[in-house]
């Protein structure tokens, strides 16, 4: 009814334009200005995590193996030329491992993960017609399209389950792969192989990342005292390190890529921080600490006070432990993380310069909003900061945006603009 009506103004909404953007499938404390989720900086968290634990952790031996599939399908070299022989290369790498999960993302369309990876772009679908169609010359540009992957995923079930991977298959003991949220237990025998559907394991979780803690409880249940979980990303180690302490497992997590590869032991790090500290760190990095407001002064601004006010609930303070009353500017000066108060100025500044540029809905644009033609600021439109309008975005963005240096505020691409911006509010924070 409103866009109905909005249609009677002298500058009518552009429906075409309007719908052409997220509704925001995600809260806007959550997500950027078209919809998606916020990034936090979860590498620069366990380097600091990191700092005081041994380099040099023994691989555990007759451990249970816990693989993301989709990442070591981007971890491949020297691909053979069919589908087939990709299929076959990746058991290659799990049979060795003896007991293993080997777990492939699903995905549906209609989620937030499918939309925000159509936003960084995908590539053309490509018809697997079977074990003997010859792979694309780019296999990574293959894999950025989401019907590939999933085609990908059923062949490497079809191969897997094939007399093409009986005699690998004979070295394992437990050999469990899970396509589109189903897990299916392999077993050779007599030169062939059965699956048989592990329906504790189904689930309709989207990425490995959550399903983790799922095959962390299965691999206790077998009866298995160790377990590692292969990743090269860090959202994966968090989690486990949040439940690290309720599962009867000790947890290893085998991280990074090429020279930054490492093996971690979870469960004595856990044990080390203590419950707290786990559990807050797991909590910021799926929400981030500013979640209660995305503009100053807007949403649940009580939450905000409190959590500015008690040291209890600096996610810093706690992965430092640093105590109650010590200062926590130098804390999170050598985290290199922003104040709260700036993160929410950063994220305005953000969603500006998007605006400016073509990288935002137009309704971020009005045109109150216009650069000045001679200075490239803008127009800040008079309110009354008694009322509301004091805390809008339209007087907001461009109030901050003024006081910017023309270093940030020219920044050429949206990299730059980021880089700059952070470094600028960094020397304001802590200068």
């Amino acid at each position: 009814m409103l866009l109905i009506k909005s249609q009677n103004l002298d500058e009518p909404l552009n429906l075409d334009e309007l719908m052409r953007y997220s509704l925001f499938p995600v809260p806007p404390s959550l997500g950027t200005a078209d919809g998606f989720f916020n990034k936090t900086n979860k590498a620069a968290m366990l380097h600091c995590l990191m700092e005081d634990a041994p380099e040099d952790v023994p691989y555990p031996k007759d451990a249970f193996f816990i693989q993301d599939g989709n990442a070591l399908f981007h971890a491949l070299m020297n691909l053979p030329p069919t589908f087939e022989g990709i299929c076959l290369q990746s058991l290659d790498h799990m049979v060795a491992k003896k007991h293993f999960v080997f777990s492939t993302d699903s995905y549906h369309d209609d989620s937030v993960k499918a939309q925000e990876r159509l936003h960084h772009g995908v590539s053309q679908r490509y018809i697997i017609g079977g074990p003997a169609t010859r792979k694309l010359s780019d296999f990574k540009l293959f894999l950025t399209n989401d019907e590939n992957k999933t085609q990908l995923c059923k062949l490497l079930l079809e191969v897997w389950s094939s007399k093409a991977s009986a005699s690998r298959l004979e070295k394992c003991g437990t050999a469990v792969v899970v396509v589109e949220g189903k897990a299916y237990q392999l077993e050779s025998s007599g030169g062939n192989v059965t699956t048989c559907e592990i329906l504790q394991l189904e689930s309709t979780q989207e990425e490995t990342d959550t399903r983790v803690v799922l095959y962390l409880l299965y691999t206790a249940q077998l009866g298995h005292k160790v377990a590692v979980v292969r990743t090269p990303d860090t959202d994966i180690f968090f989690i486990p390190l949040h439940h690290a302490q309720s599962v009867p497992l000790t947890i290893y997590v085998d991280i990074g890529t090429r020279k930054h590869r490492r093996i971690i032991n979870v469960s004595k790090l856990a044990e080390c921080k203590g419950a707290d500290c786990c559990t807050i760190l797991c909590l910021y990095v799926f929400t981030g600490e500013d979640v209660t407001s995305t503009f100053r002064g807007k949403g649940k601004v009580g939450p905000l006070k409190k959590l500015q006010s008690n040291p209890k609930y600096h996610a810093a303070r706690v992965l430092t432990r640093t105590r109650k009353y010590d200062h926590i500017s130098p804390v999170l000066s050598k985290l290199h993380w922003l104040p709260i108060k700036h993160r929410i100025n950063f994220k305005i500044l953000l969603i500006t310069y998007k605006a400016l540029n073509g990288l935002a809905p137009q309704y971020y644009s009005p045109s109150r909003l216009l650069r000045s033609q001679n200075s490239g600021q803008l127009i800040i439109p008079r309110i009354s900061k008694l009322t509301a309008g004091g805390r809008s975005f339209s007087y907001l963005a461009p109030k901050l945006w003024n006081n910017l240096p023309n270093i940030v505020r020219e920044a050429d691409t949206l990299c730059q603009f980021k880089a700059r911006l952070k470094t600028h509010l960094f020397d304001i924070a802590f200068t």
